[in-house]
């Protein structure tokens, strides 16, 4: 599992999505100045079948009841819930995604689970213990180097310091 702190949904998710609901993510390649889809999906691939089954629910209700399809301007995660946001729809698609929101609070942004599923402090996210142990893992490594990448430097610092009260140059 590839873990990306408010990151996105890997590419060949997203790229299924698209293909498979070109009515609904017309924007997907317009400027940012216009649209947030420009930025793709915001979420962790733990949430992509629930996006599925949403888009799926959206088109089929439109397409049977001869509405017009709505526009998808984004999908993010925030506040560790999924949001969905439309132009166009009505009160029906509004619940829809309404629906789709609030089951997200129970699935794991991660891998998709609904086992073992908490939200997070600091950045919330919703995620189950075993995605929230590989993250903390993760970036307990990356905060290691961190530290060693400074330590790094401030010894350089201190060397440079160290030569020069010798007069020994900069070498």
């Amino acid at each position: 599992m590839e873990i990306v702190k408010g990151g996105g949904m890997r590419k060949e998710l997203e790229e299924k999505l698209y293909n498979k609901y070109p009515e609904l993510f017309v924007q997907k390649d317009w400027d940012m100045s216009k649209t947030c889809m420009c930025w793709n999906f915001c979420c962790g691939d733990g949430w992509f079948y629930l996006l599925d089954n949403l888009c799926d629910s959206i088109t089929s209700y439109c397409k049977s009841n001869d509405k017009e399809i709505p526009q998808v301007t984004q999908v993010k995660e925030k506040f560790g819930g999924l949001r969905f946001y439309t132009d166009g729809g009505n009160d029906l698609i509004n619940g829809m995604i309404w629906l789709a929101e609030h089951m997200s609070d129970s699935i794991c942004d991660g891998c998709g689970t609904t086992e073992n599923v908490i939200r997070t402090g600091g950045w919330i996210r919703t995620v189950c213990v075993k995605c929230q142990s590989k993250e903390e893992r993760h970036y307990r490594w990356v905060n290691r180097m961190r530290w060693f990448r400074n330590l790094k430097r401030r010894l350089r610092g201190l060397k440079k310091k160290v030569w020069k009260e010798r007069g020994m140059g900069d070498e």
